[in-house]
Order: structure tokens, then C-alpha cells, then sequence
């Protein structure tokens, strides 16, 4: 049995390893879904992406970003 791993990370490798993910698991085609670059913007305002790999295969990501509520960051 492999070791998962899991890396906080803006590297437009892995993003774009989330990429073809999302179209691998959800069945999306390019236009549907998070792109990179839009992954990248949301790690540079306060977001994180978080990735997990078997070996060098990503098997899962989460991507989270800042917002304002009622005046509120959360």
C-alpha cells in the first residue's frame, strides 16, 4: 500500500493536475471547470489549495478562498 501525501501549494503544475482532475472524477469538459489560473488568483488573495497525491498522481484537492459576510471576513 502507497503513502498518500498532501501538499498546500500555488504551483501551476498541481493546479493544473486539479484540472484534469475535475474533468477525470465529474466528467467536465475544459469550459466547466476551476481552472488554474483562477485557482492560482484565489491562493494569491488568501485562499489555499491543498492536494493529495499517490506518488505523483493527484487523487484529490480543496481549494478555499476568503469572503466577506455581513461585514465579515470568513
Amino acid at each position: 500500500m502507497s503513502a498518500i501525501s498532501y501538499t498546500i501549494t500555488d504551483a501551476m503544475e498541481a493546479l493544473q493536475q486539479a484540472e484534469e482532475l475535475q474533468q477525470a472524477v465529474w466528467g467536465m469538459t475544459q469550459s466547466e471547470v476551476l481552472g488554474a489560473t483562477t485557482m492560482r488568483w484565489m491562493t494569491h488573495i488568501g485562499g489555499f489549495f491543498i492536494g493529495a497525491w499517490d506518488k505523483d498522481v493527484m487523487i484529490g484537492f480543496c481549494i478555499a478562498s476568503l469572503g466577506k459576510r455581513e461585514g465579515k471576513w470568513v
